[in-house]
């Protein structure tokens, strides 16, 4: 009797060395496919480097890094490599603003103006009261296009700087009435954290959110990082990426430049889904940052906004984050227990995909990616503008030479001595200002009120080069007519 339960027993240990064997194997056939799926969509996004971070109830299941940090030097991206976070800075924000109110020292439900008296705002022309926490929602009726105006700033009052451009400014909705993602929202509600406290808003962020949840590899001053850890930023651009120093948007810090690795994305996933019991942070404010804003209805696919976070109806809670050189994604599910993180050094719409397709894997999924790349859309047909401006301007050159030629040689005299001469003159000078103030004019009317310092700052490198090479090659071509009409042949 004995010698059978001896044997049951070792045949039971056996059954489940095998099964963990057979698990663990799964496991890593899963991983290995999860790591092809990332490297073939990075080659394909052209991404110099990504830090990727999977989280399963207390457990890192995977904290990488791919591609490079710098391509220059081929240094390789590690989970301690630093990115800027773009958009996904504003759940830190949102927590620093929920902490003033759980301290007393602010009430959401009161206008802004009781805490930043010079902001007024207009609609229909009439001054209107927008609460803190429709700041927070982005229900305020602040223009997305509002992000054009944020000044490049790196002084100690530029979060104020940033703010002031919103000054009399006419809002698209009655506050509270429609949802409108506005970067500047949550810059307004960095102000309100030093107007409260009389402290920055870096300091007070670190203070009171990142040091109490143990975030120790997440910097609020890009200029405070001692190691040589912080990723080099790029741009697409001639098909392929290229290294850019962005414009430093200092008054942008609390919408988008909090700064961090994939060691403490690990950690802000599972402190965000309660798995981890070493945070001193309040988890009650973690919890309440994730509730959706009930005021208005949902909209796209049954999306609501918290605080910082969007949620769908698939109780997924999720942001993207875009900087000029850096982009970002967070999602996770806080029932399952199941997040992902992807950092970037280079603005792309694969970013996201990357994200959601290793979120639906790790789930069992198909990756289902569908991408649109715009931005290499855009790059490709500044490619092809570039070429056909090229060739244009080499032979317009050609032939101004030759113009040139003949009227050194005399074989054309000067000619504008006759009313219609003259009017056809004019009538070049007046079309060719048209054209410089159609082209001036374009980034406004066919991006949401953009301008061309914005466009050459977000878009790709080719759009810069493929905007002057068509300006050059007008003012070539009307010089060129300009003297032919001015200039003429001696018969």
């Amino acid at each position: 009797m004995k010698r059978n339960k001896l044997f049951f027993i070792i045949f039971c240990i056996t059954l489940i060395m095998q099964l963990s064997i057979v698990n663990s194997y799964a496991q890593v056939k899963n991983m290995t496919e999860i790591e092809n799926f990332i490297n073939e969509q990075m080659n394909e996004g052209k991404i110099p480097g990504m830090s990727v971070v999977i989280v399963q109830n207390d457990k890192t299941i995977l904290k990488k890094g791919f591609g490079y940090a710098d391509l220059q030097s081929n240094k390789k991206v590690t989970s301690d490599t630093l990115f800027e976070l773009g958009s996904n800075s504003k759940a830190f924000t949102a927590l620093g603003v929920l902490k003033l109110e759980q301290d007393g020292l602010i009430n959401i439900n009161e206008p802004i103006t009781k805490y930043i008296p010079w902001l007024i705002m207009k609609y229909n022309d009439k001054e209107v009261q927008i609460t803190i926490e429709q700041f927070l929602h982005h229900t305020s009726g602040v223009p997305s296009s509002t992000i054009v105006n944020i000044p490049v700033s790196n002084d100690r009052d530029a979060i104020e700087k940033t703010v002031r451009t919103l000054i009399g400014i006419e809002l698209t909705s009655n506050p509270g009435d429609n949802f409108q993602y506005a970067t500047i929202n949550y810059d307004v509600l960095g102000l309100l954290i030093e107007q409260v406290t009389g402290k920055k808003y870096e300091d007070y962020i670190k203070e009171n959110v990142l040091t109490p949840i143990g975030l120790r590899n997440t910097y609020m001053y890009k200029d405070k990082i001692k190691n040589d850890n912080m990723a080099k930023g790029y741009k697409l651009g001639f098909a392929k990426p290229r290294y850019y120093k962005a414009p430093q948007y200092s008054g942008n810090k609390p919408a988008g430049y909090i700064i961090s690795n994939a060691e403490d994305m690990a950690k802000w996933l599972k402190i965000q889904m309660n798995a981890l019991e070493t945070s001193s942070f309040d988890s009650k404010l973690i919890k309440n940052s994730h509730m959706p804003n009930s005021s208005i209805q949902p909209f796209g696919d049954g999306l609501t906004y918290a605080d910082g976070w969007f949620i769908n109806n698939r109780s997924e809670i999720f942001h993207s984050g875009s900087n000029p050189n850096y982009s970002s994604y967070i999602i996770f599910k806080p029932q399952e227990k199941i997040g992902v993180a992807v950092l970037c050094n280079i603005k792309s719409c694969y970013t996201s995909e990357i994200a959601k397709g290793i979120f639906n894997m790790v789930q069992g999924k198909d990756s289902n990616i569908d991408v649109i790349a715009f931005i290499k859309i855009i790059d490709k047909i500044s490619i092809i503008i570039i070429s056909i401006a090229a060739i244009i301007i080499i032979l317009t050159i050609f032939f101004l030479i030759r113009m040139l030629k003949q009227i050194s040689i005399r074989k054309r005299c000067f000619q504008l001595n006759n009313k219609k001469n003259i009017f056809k003159v004019i009538t070049l000078s007046i079309l060719y200002i048209i054209i410089s103030c159609i082209l001036y004019f374009i980034p406004y009317f066919l991006f949401n009120q953009s301008t061309w310092q914005y466009i050459f700052v977000w878009y790709p490198v080719s759009v810069k080069a493929a905007i002057y090479s068509i300006y050059i090659c007008i003012s070539i071509i009307f010089l060129t007519i300009l003297l032919k009409n001015i200039f003429k042949k001696i018969n």
